[in-house]
């Protein structure tokens, strides 16, 4: 887009720390079956990420992408039932 703006973290980024977060050994798990997982971080309460300018011009480029977008059909709904119909 000609007139898309460079991205600054300096100023669109406004990311917060959760003020709670649940583990797997709050769902029961043990250290051992959680040894092999990434991280042992499973939900948190909501959090920002982008601040309030950003999460503006995000919509903004949407809504000025809206003009290219094409009708997606029903290649979802297909997916679905090909993959239904794989499983069995």
């Amino acid at each position: 887009m000609p007139d898309e703006l460079l991205f600054d973290s300096s100023q669109r980024l406004a990311l917060e720390r959760p003020t709670e977060v649940v583990t797997f050994d709050h769902f029961g798990y043990t250290d051992k079956e959680t040894k092999p997982t990434a991280t042992v971080f499973t939900i948190s309460t909501p959090f920002h990420i982008l601040s309030g300018e950003e999460a503006e011009l995000i919509s903004y480029t949407a809504r000025e992408l809206r003009a290219f977008a094409t009708r997606a059909g029903n290649r979802i709904e297909n997916c679905y039932a090909q993959c239904l119909l794989s499983s069995r």
